[in-house]
């Protein structure tokens, strides 16, 4: 493809500009371990939306390949736990730089039957000493990130049959990223079997599933016989239900049942098991206007789980959960060639005041009460720089994007925005920031700001940087501050 002598300049500038920002100066510290993994969920999160949809062929047959090359640099700050439970004053700063290549290939047979997968492989770079594992430099893969075969029954009789029924039955078999609802309690990557199916205007879809065992544990326990955070082990079964026969709302509900699969490791006094049921509600839709839409859930979560063997007289016990969440988001586009896009979310976690560490159990539940705080395996965006799990907590959103240059050739596709975000813990237990938690519930506020730029069909640029201001439940209020850069060339 032939380009202009303007878009080598703008290309040059901003490879020049990114790989700049991935060789910036050193420095060494730590970080919260939660913190991060929430920050790095919505980097990869935003890369599923942007990379991932890809609409079936409606060839009898075709077969199509490609990837992309993501280099990234990240700077960030914590004041968080630098040995054990020993929190100190101070600023820390830590520098990550990575490399990710992810290579793809889809079959489509039809429009009604595909077959997907795709490899990561990652070099991780951390500067000496910034590491959270025990490694600064290695190779993560390559790994399957994503395979799965898909068929729909509706689509196979119209192309086989050549009549349309009114109703469908669907599947997706595989490794494939799950949201159950809006995403509250399930968001992430599974190994897992989706069947869905369409009958008027009900939407039905069931699941059954198990977590990637790579992947962290919302169980951060220090566990001395043996590892319990660096393995999630869970199986999942559900079910949800929507209508669509409104005009303008679209309600849903569900069930969602996570069984832990952790084992107790050989000589452990501590057992480890966290049982739960998730039962949901909400609704997405337009509000007035096709300029305002909203989604909202609700979440009770039932089951049971062992409290700490050393907050209470006698042995193991295992606790009953009752714990809720709730979100509510609005989206207003007035329309325009700058595309303004305002949005408004509050979101709310229940907390448990006897927890210090509000997803663990070393630490966590008190003998002899009822475990109520949430914890579940969803996503919510609570900033980029502080970036809280949805528990115990209260986080209010205002934001605002737009596109300052729709008349410019080579910016058009840039978009800038902003974030403000408040925060407050639900009770005076601890939060998912361990550095939180001296006997107030004010967490805080944030600001964040980004650059999404598509430069060409197939060269992006993402700048993101949050600043966290921490509140009087913080040892330390000195200011926290993320930096994440990161070029992607799509082939």
């Amino acid at each position: 493809m032939k380009r202009s002598w303007k878009q080598v300049f703008f290309l040059t500038a901003v490879t020049t500009v990114a790989w700049a920002l991935m060789w910036a100066g050193p420095a060494g510290a730590q970080d919260s371990r939660v913190t991060f993994m929430n920050r790095q969920r919505e980097i990869e999160r935003e890369l599923e939306i942007d990379l991932a949809a890809m609409e079936p062929s409606e060839d009898v047959f075709s077969l199509e390949w490609g990837g992309w090359f993501t280099g990234s640099y990240q700077l960030f700050h914590d004041n968080g736990t630098i040995s054990g439970a020993t929190i100190v004053r101070g600023v820390h700063e830590r520098h990550l730089g990575s490399y990710d290549l992810r290579l793809w290939g889809r079959a489509d047979f039809g429009d009604f039957a595909q077959v997907y997968a795709r490899m990561r492989m990652e070099y991780v770079d951390w500067e000496v000493g910034d590491s959270l594992t025990s490694q600064d430099h290695y190779l993560d893969g390559p790994n399957l990130d994503r395979g799965w075969v898909y068929f729909d029954l509706r689509k196979a009789v119209q192309n086989w049959q050549g009549r349309q029924l009114d109703w469908t039955v669907n599947t997706r078999l595989g490794r494939q990223y799950v949201e159950w609802g809006s995403g509250l309690v399930l968001s992430l990557p599974i190994d897992a079997v989706v069947v869905g199916g369409e009958f008027g205007d009900w939407r039905l879809r069931g699941l059954a599933g198990q977590s990637i065992t790579s992947f962290d544990n919302i169980d951060r326990s220090v566990e001395p016989a043996g590892d319990i955070a660096g393995r999630l082990k869970r199986d999942f079964f559900g079910g949800e239900i929507d209508f669509g026969g409104f005009k303008r709302h679209r309600p849903f509900a569900y069930a969602l049942r996570a069984v832990d699969r952790t084992r107790t490791p050989v000589g452990a006094a501590q057992r480890y098991s966290y049982d739960s049921w998730y039962f949901g509600v909400g609704s997405r839709g337009i509000l007035w206007t096709p300029k305002l839409t909203y989604s909202s859930e609700f979440v009770w979560q039932d089951g049971e789980g062992y409290s700490d063997v050393t907050s209470g007289a006698g042995g193991n016990r295992l606790e009953d959960i009752e714990a809720f969440a709730f979100d509510a988001q609005m989206y207003y586009f007035p329309g325009g060639n700058h595309r303004p896009k305002f949005s408004v979310q509050y979101t709310f976690g229940s907390g448990d005041s006897g927890r210090v560490r509000p997803s663990d159990t070393i630490n966590g539940n008190i003998k002899g009460s009822g475990d109520y705080g949430f914890n579940a395996f969803g996503f919510r965006y609570t900033g980029y720089s502080f970036a809280p799990v949805v528990t115990n907590i209260h986080v209010l959103r205002l934001g605002f994007a737009f596109l300052p240059f729709p008349e410019h050739k080579s910016l058009k596709q840039l978009e800038i925005g902003a974030d403000v975000f408040g925060y407050a813990s639900a009770t005076e237990g601890g939060v998912s920031d361990s550095s939180a938690g001296v006997g107030s519930q004010s967490l805080g506020y944030e600001a964040d700001t980004h650059i999404y730029w598509r430069v060409t069909s197939d060269l992006s640029l993402v700048v993101r940087y949050g600043a966290f201001f921490p509140g009087e439940a913080f040892l330390d209020d000195t200011s926290r501050h993320s930096l994440y850069t990161g070029v992607t060339l799509s082939f």
